[in-house]
Order: C-alpha cells, then sequence, then structure tokens
C-alpha cells in the first residue's frame, strides 16, 4: 500500500495497475484523483458515488465527472460548480439537467458550451444572454426564437459580427442590429482562431452583410496589406456577395 499511495500522489494515473483491492481504499485514491482527475476512471463503482473522492477529481479536471457514477451525484451543487469552474465544457458530461444557475456561469465563461445545455435552457433569456455576451457565435446553439430576438441578437453582434449567420433573416437585415455589429465589428475566438473559418470566408461574410463597407483591417490573423497606404485595402462590389481584394493587384 505504501508503494501505490507514493506513486500515486505523484502520479495520479497509476492508480490504473494498482490493485484492485487498492482502488477501492480511499486512501489511495483520494490522493490519485487530488494529482489527476482522470484517475477518478479507475476507482471502485462506489468511490464514483462518493461526495469527497468526485470533488477532489473534478477540482482537478472537470471533465473527469464523465466517470462519476451516473445519477444524482453528477449534478450535486458543490460538485457541478466545481466542474465547470474547472473546465465549462464539463456542463456535457452532466447526466440530467443540471441547474439553470450552473449552466449560466458555465456560458458566461466560455458561450460555447450553450451547445451543451438542456433544450430548455437554450430558450432562456438571461442564459443566451450570458452566453452570447462571451462569445457571439454561440448565438448559433440558441433556440430560434432567441435567434429572433432583437436584445439577444444585438448583445451577439456586439461580440462577434459574424453572429448575423444564425440571426433569424429579419433580425439579420435589421438596421438597428446592422448598426451595432459596425459600430463594434468584434471577431469572437471561433472565428479568429477556428481553423475551418477562412479569411476568404470572412471576407465574403462581410461583403454579403455590409456590401457599401469596407472590410476593417484590425484583425492581426488577417494580415492586411493596405492599398496605396489606405486603411483597409479591401473593395467590396455593392449589393452582391463577391468582393474584390485590391491589395492582390500590387506587389
Amino acid at each position: 500500500k505504501e508503494v501505490v499511495l507514493a506513486a500515486v500522489t505523484n502520479y495520479g494515473y497509476c492508480l490504473k495497475h494498482a490493485h484492485k483491492s487498492l482502488q477501492r481504499d480511499v486512501d489511495v485514491v483520494l490522493p490519485a484523483v487530488k494529482n489527476d482527475g482522470h484517475a477518478l476512471e479507475f476507482a471502485h463503482s462506489l468511490l464514483k458515488r462518493d461526495k469527497a473522492i468526485v470533488l477532489a477529481a473534478v477540482r482537478n479536471c472537470g471533465m473527469a465527472l464523465e466517470f462519476a457514477a451516473n445519477g444524482p451525484i453528477r449534478t450535486d451543487d458543490d460538485i457541478a460548480l466545481a466542474a465547470v469552474t474547472q473546465d465549462p465544457y464539463s456542463l456535457q458530461c452532466m447526466g440530467y439537467a443540471p441547474p439553470k444557475s450552473i449552466v449560466h456561469y458555465a456560458v458566461s465563461v466560455d458561450g460555447e458550451v450553450l451547445d451543451f445545455a438542456p433544450y430548455h435552457l437554450k430558450d432562456d433569456k438571461l442564459v443566451v444572454l450570458a452566453a452570447v455576451a462571451n462569445c457571439g457565435y454561440a448565438l448559433r446553439h440558441a433556440h430560434r426564437t432567441m435567434q429572433d430576438d432583437l436584445m439577444v441578437v444585438s448583445r451577439a453582434v456586439t461580440t462577434c459580427w459574424r453572429a448575423l449567420k444564425h440571426a433569424s433573416g429579419r433580425k439579420a437585415m435589421d438596421e438597428r442590429v446592422l448598426n451595432v455589429a459596425t459600430r463594434h465589428m468584434n471577431l469572437c475566438e471561433h472565428c479568429r482562431l477556428s481553423d475551418s473559418v477562412t479569411n476568404e470566408m470572412i471576407r465574403e461574410d462581410w461583403a454579403w452583410y455590409f456590401p457599401n463597407k469596407p472590410l476593417p483591417d484590425h484583425w492581426g490573423h488577417m494580415d492586411v496589406r493596405p492599398f496605396f497606404g489606405a486603411s483597409p485595402g479591401w473593395s467590396v462590389l455593392p449589393g452582391s456577395r463577391g468582393y474584390r481584394d485590391d491589395t492582390d493587384d500590387f506587389p
């Protein structure tokens, strides 16, 4: 026991190789999950229902919640809060519908986890507002009634103008919404850093929604080269989804 205890204290995942009798020993499992929450996977099933064990695991790694026993333990208020505090994406590991307060907190930390919220909370204005305030593009995960809500859509485009793609048709073309989008001109992390979103897609989307406005050049990732010192260097063909990059004409 002393040898195993020394091992799991420094490398919790070693619990995988411990004897089954030690995998049900609280004195061994607790230091293991404190060191590495994923070690909960190898704990005895009885300990996966133990609040102290599960709480220690999710405090180390929120996603360790997936190894907790199915049932109320996953939505225990203390455990759920500790899990989403450590990793908002642990929201997807809660078997039962988590409390609204937990979901609200999780989406306020990372709006994209709205995708894992219970269906009825995707239609909750306070929850959706918290999500789009953090990441406008999270509007894509909201219920369609929220995608047609002026306040929600306006808040979404303040953090990412490409949220217009997921607003209802009438709200996406609402002058009030478009004015808010052009006043802020922000892009969320999903659009700035995702490999699935190319600069060309960003330019085309801008041309579609704002055919008479030049594309802003203040996003460093776009590597914009000004047209003869002008800023920006983009020319959009009015009324069409096409665009022309003036910088392509010059070395």
